[in-house]
């Protein structure tokens, strides 16, 4: 809703955004995960870093500097909650995190696993809240396959949640495409509330 979007998908976020900074003009660094949280945490572009190249083998090389590195090296104390496996901890992402957790099933995207994953970023915020940290949490809630649980399946699919969600390829007719739709908006009032 921030950014204008007419359904009521984040009435939290909207609410956070208006005391907050709203970015306008945002571009990723790449179009997905891997070599965008590189960046991130790097600093450097994907022809620097080489994360998420296949022929650079991938992962994200220790020789280069992270942003948890750099606040572990300044006394903050460091942790990160992940679900997937674009980010795991194999991958070279853990490098500067005392704790860094890819999360309960890494090698897919699980409806609902965001509750997990922010009760466990919660509990270690509670923990260690106190000092300076630096706490990174993803989720992959939005993301292909699209769905929610209920109340929030319904909401604008008008049908409950099919088992699985809808993933972009099972994408056939312009029915679907509305169910694909309408099922990413009640993924993200989920994610929101």
């Amino acid at each position: 809703g921030c950014y204008g979007y007419d359904r009521p998908t984040s009435p939290n976020l909207d609410r956070i955004a208006k005391d907050a900074i709203l970015f306008e003009d945002c571009l990723s660094a790449a179009p997905w995960t891997t070599p965008s949280v590189a960046s991130v945490f790097t600093g450097l572009h994907p022809v620097a870093h080489r994360a998420g190249i296949w022929s650079a083998g991938y992962r994200l090389g220790t020789q280069y500097e992270t942003l948890a590195e750099i606040a572990h090296r300044l006394g903050y104390r460091t942790a990160a909650y992940t679900e997937g496996v674009a980010l795991l901890a194999g991958l070279g992402f853990a490098q500067g995190f005392s704790r860094y957790s890819n999360g309960a099933s890494p090698t897919e995207q699980v409806i609902g696993r965001i509750e997990t994953t922010l009760s466990d970023a919660e509990a270690w915020l509670t923990k260690f809240g106190g000092y300076p940290y630096f706490l990174f949490v993803q989720t992959y809630e939005i993301h292909d396959p699209y769905g929610a649980p209920e109340p929030w399946a319904t909401q604008f699919t008008g049908e409950g949640p099919r088992p699985g969600g809808i993933r972009l390829h099972q994408v056939k007719t312009q029915e679907d495409q509305k169910y694909a739709g309408d099922a990413y908006d009640s993924g993200v009032a989920y994610t929101d509330d």
